[in-house]
């Protein structure tokens, strides 16, 4: 018994060092689940580590950067309406149209050209940056010289206008090279608008060199209703789109020159290009107004021609001619007079009749004479009727409108197409990013629950590793306790009795014999305690058989004058004798023993040992199989009251401990029967 203390100061240790380790194991979790909450929540600030989980996302993210650099580089674009003119609309039907509709461009004659640009058409008058009205969402863009197109050169399909929608920009169709008199567009797809078909554009433009040839072309569309002022097939090939004047936005000092009158009451402007040129087209930009309130097409004249002349004191050519109808506000859009070459050195713009905004003159920011598609204007003078002012003629002709520098056509146009594939990169890229952090923040959570995962192992590993230890160190405390007791109790023990043997043989009091024989028999039965105390320690040397055979010892022994009936099942599952099982089960054993030769004054008792696999109690759960040990007596029984000693006490509580069933059944006079059932592993 003295090692007892020793015992439990160890027990403690053990304990100790159990919950510093459970300590450790459980901050690291919270730390990692810590981390895993601050990836989770700010994918900007941990992008690296974004990237770490799905490479994919380094690409997209410079797909992304090198768009945005783009986009900088190439700065605002859009413009938005300054026009009324909207473009074209096909009609609106419950249904899509059997046939597709098309729209078809007469060019005059035979053209060459390299570049087809379809502009989406904005219904909202002032609007900037404004989503496309009614925008197809398919067509198919095709060249030919029959108006038949019974024979036709295909040269491009658009199937996906998702972002020309939403952003109104253009497409631009490469064709380099084509020669052809028509240009169809077919819609493939049409736009979906308050639950009816439909489609809408906004301008048409073909490119040859620095000339857009479909300038005032004739145009055939079927079924577009006439709006004046918004919705005319013709107003696909004015020159007038969503997109403005072709620029790079860089603020001029003046945003434009003004004409007022002259002696004779007239307002003119007049270019001289310093030399006779073959002349091809004239255009005339507006002023935008940039003071207050912005007035795209500020004092643009209502009714103007322009005028063509060899020599100064010639006779002047009207080459465009307005004078018998009203010329609607051109906004910010550049107005563009084509005609057949004609040789000339002068130009001349004259006001019949001002701008209802400014009566008393008329203005333009810039004024370009095309030959052989350069323009000559820039090389030339410009003077302008009335007195002079601080916004002198030469404003005419420095390549700047109001809000930029002046761009040809097909310079212009390919800014167009880079802002939107720059802006359709980007758009992708978002979209793709968003999946690759999906796919990455789905590989975090399998990473976390998988490092969760490995920290579960770890610390059931090492737990189990620590309980092995522990039991290793038991069974070691055990069999050095089994050994002194063997070699310090055991041998007095003995000694004790051989004492008392010895005595007795000896000695002729017969008083004194009877004490050293009583003697001897508690040494022996000090011994066989002792012995039990070594089975239950698991002591391999002093093995007292399994334990059904060490059960029906201690049955024998502690009932040495009562008749004890041993029934056992042949097939009783086997219990290591140095399990926890096996030493409760032996006490328990042992204390039901106890009440017999306490309490019970019986003279027969009846033990049984059974197996089975069937659950004898319901919502009980255990091992494989149950075990059942019976003790049935003759004795005097117990009152109602009486079952609920120490000794008892301590068979309950061990049986729970052992997921196990323990009952009672005596009535008084008719003997007692315990039963215990607890479950066995059978394999």
């Amino acid at each position: 018994m003295a090692a007892a203390p020793h015992l439990r100061i160890r027990v403690r240790r053990q304990v100790s060092r159990f919950l510093l380790q459970c300590g450790w194991y459980g901050g690291a979790m919270i730390r990692g689940l810590v981390i895993g909450v601050i990836l989770w929540s700010d994918a900007a600030a941990h992008a690296d580590l974004w990237e770490l989980l799905n490479p994919q996302l380094t690409a997209t993210r410079e797909q992304q950067a090198v768009a945005r650099r783009q986009l900088e580089e190439l700065g605002r674009m859009e413009m938005g309406v300054a026009s009324e003119r909207i473009g074209a609309q096909y009609h609106m039907a419950p249904t899509p149209p059997a046939v597709p509709p098309f729209v078809q461009v007469d060019l005059g004659r035979v053209c060459r050209f390299d570049t087809v640009v379809v502009v989406p058409a904005v219904s909202q008058f002032g609007g900037q940056g404004t989503s496309a009205y009614a925008f197809p969402a398919a067509f198919r863009v095709d060249a030919s010289d029959d108006a038949n197109f019974d024979t036709f050169t295909p040269l491009g399909l658009i199937t996906e206008t998702g972002l020309e929608s939403r952003r109104s920009l253009p497409i631009v169709v490469r064709c380099a090279g084509t020669q052809a008199r028509y240009l169809r567009v077919t819609i493939v797809q049409l736009a979906q608008v308050a639950d009816r078909w439909t489609f809408a554009l906004g301008e048409i433009m073909v490119l040859d060199g620095n000339y857009n040839v479909a300038v005032d072309a004739s145009v055939r569309m079927r079924k577009a209703p006439r709006i004046p002022r918004r919705w005319h097939s013709d107003y696909l090939v004015d020159g007038r789109t969503t997109l403005g004047p072709p620029i790079v936005e860089e603020l001029p000092e003046f945003d434009g020159a003004y004409a007022t009158d002259d002696a004779s009451g007239d307002r003119w402007m007049k270019l001289d290009l310093g030399q006779a040129c073959s002349i091809r087209e004239v255009r005339l930009h507006p002023i935008h107004a940039r003071q207050g309130n912005s007035l795209p097409g500020y004092s643009f004249p209502q009714r103007f021609r322009v005028e063509l002349r060899e020599s100064e004191a010639g006779q002047p050519l009207a080459v465009f001619d307005s004078l018998s109808t009203e010329f609607s506000n051109p906004g910010n859009n550049p107005v563009v007079c084509r005609f057949e070459d004609v040789t000339a050195r002068y130009v001349d713009i004259v006001c019949v009749e001002p701008s209802v905004e400014d009566p008393r003159r008329f203005g333009l920011s810039e004024v370009q004479v095309y030959s052989a598609g350069r323009n000559v204007a820039i090389d030339g003078s410009a003077r302008l009727s009335g007195p002079p002012t601080e916004r002198g003629p030469q404003m005419l002709i420095d390549q700047f409108t109001s809000y930029g520098r002046v761009l040809e056509l097909p310079a212009w146009i390919d800014r167009w197409d880079r802002y939107r594939h720059a802006s359709r990169t980007l758009e992708q890229a978002a979209a793709a990013q968003r999946k690759q952090m999906e796919t990455a923040e789905a590989r975090a959570v399998w990473l976390g629950g998988t490092g969760l995962l490995l920290v579960g192992l770890a610390t059931g590993g090492a737990s189990l590793i620590r309980r092995r230890r522990e039991a290793a160190e038991k069974r070691r405390f055990r069999m050095r306790l089994a050994r002194d007791l063997h070699d310090e109790i055991g041998s007095n023990l003995a000694a004790i009795a051989r004492l008392g043997e010895v005595v007795t043989l000896e000695s002729s009091d017969s008083q004194a014999q009877e004490d050293w024989q009583a003697v001897r028999q508690l040494a022996l039965e000090c011994t066989d305690s002792m012995r039990d105390t070594l089975w239950l320690l698991g002591g391999s040397r002093y093995d007292g058989g399994t334990l059904y055979e060490r059960l029906q010892t201690t049955a024998r022994r502690m009932l040495p004058h009562i008749a004890l009936t041993w029934e056992a099942s042949a097939s009783l599952p086997p219990v290591a004798h140095d399990s926890e099982l096996s030493r409760d089960l032996y006490l328990i054993f042992k204390e039901m023993m106890a009440n017999v030769t306490r309490h019970a004054r019986a003279t027969e008792v009846t033990v049984r040992l059974q197996a089975g696999r069937e659950t004898p109690v319901a919502g009980d759960r255990g091992g494989d199989g149950w075990l059942t040990i019976q003790v049935c007596d003759n004795g005097v029984g117990m009152e109602a009251g009486q079952s609920s000693g120490m000794g008892l006490g301590n068979i309950r509580q061990r049986t729970r401990r052992l997921n196990g069933h323990f009952s009672l059944h005596s009535v008084p006079g008719e003997g007692t029967h315990l039963s215990l059932q607890v479950p066995v592993r059978t394999s």
